[in-house]
């Protein structure tokens, strides 16, 4: 019985992708993920993947690569969010605003942790609409209502 696998460990994973991306070291990233035999259900390690991914391939490429990604895992939130950044600094705010509604409808639960730091992301993105509807502690009837200011 194999009590720890450091390639099972999601969190020594990011930290590992995290550092290479900080660096830099974008295909030492994409090399890495070879080791990785499970991936978590959020996405999180896609995301990371396909940041290292667009720093090296053309955008197109790299929309395809993360598309390809979202059926892997259970809830693709953050695989979402990638494409949302990608989008954005593109410049296409309404390809990167339907990414960033696809990553909230993602979130499988109201009480998910992350979610008041993607209400904080997508409003400072200008979406104040999704930070709303994002924003769990807000009751407000405009939750729904979909315009980007």
């Amino acid at each position: 019985m194999e009590v720890y696998n450091e390639e099972l460990d999601f969190n020594l994973i990011s930290k590992i992708l995290s550092s290479y991306l900080s660096i830099g070291r974008y295909q030492d990233a994409l090399d890495f993920s070879v080791k990785i035999k499970e991936y978590d259900e959020e996405g999180i390690i896609y995301s990371l993947l396909i940041t290292a991914f667009s720093k090296l391939n053309p955008f197109e490429e790299s929309v395809k690569y993360a598309e390809s990604l979202v059926p892997k895992v259970i809830h693709p939130i953050y695989i979402y969010r990638a494409l949302g950044e990608l989008y954005f600094e593109r410049g296409d705010m309404e390809k990167a605003y339907k990414s960033y509604d696809l990553m909230i409808e993602s979130i499988p639960e109201d009480n998910f942790t992350p979610r008041l730091l993607f209400a904080k992301l997508v409003r400072s993105k200008n979406f104040i609409d999704l930070s709303l509807r994002n924003d769990p502690l807000n009751e407000c009837p405009a939750k729904n209502f979909h315009t980007k200011l």
